[in-house]
């Protein structure tokens, strides 16, 4: 363990009942501080998170992730549908898994929204989820392209 000069364990596992001073009491009380509790490292943050891709049906999503910190991170990434880019409802697309996502003809006219929590690989602590928006609602696909008729050639008849 670590130990500090000074230091003393404390005799009793927390902290004993809240107490409010009353008028006139002046006691101030302090309790131990732990060495892990110290040192405890900060939860891990993501530092910038987007999504890149085309926002038309049938086009692949992906996010786009950069961890603050230089840690090594994974992700827990969840995708919703929504009618907009409020605090409004969001539908869960519970077959959409991993770091990219491909819109079908019920996100047409729909924005995608994507909730990234980062999770720190040496102790899976996670951090606070971060949120992207596609820029655009979700187009259809467009039609295939009809080619042209062949011309009649008035020679040939």
């Amino acid at each position: 363990g670590v130990s500090f000069a000074g230091a003393s364990t404390p005799t009793h596992p927390r902290p004993p009942e809240a107490h409010t001073p009353e008028q006139g009491e002046g006691e101030a009380r302090l309790w131990p501080v732990t060495p892990s509790s110290l040192f405890a490292p900060p939860k891990p943050k993501i530092a910038a998170c987007g999504l890149g891709g085309e926002c038309r049906e049938g086009r692949g999503l992906q996010v786009r992730v950069q961890s603050a910190g230089g840690e090594e991170l994974r992700y827990a990434v969840t995708w919703y549908r929504a009618r907009d880019t409020r605090e409004g409802a969001r539908t869960l697309l519970p077959n959409a898994k991993g770091p990219s996502y491909v819109p079908t003809s019920l996100d047409v006219g729909h924005f995608i929204m994507v909730a990234v929590t980062p999770i720190r690989s040496s102790d899976s602590a996670a951090g606070e989820a971060v949120q992207a928006w596609t820029t655009a609602p979700i187009a259809p696909t467009p039609p295939p392209a009809v080619p042209p008729a062949p011309a009649s050639d008035p020679e040939r008849r």
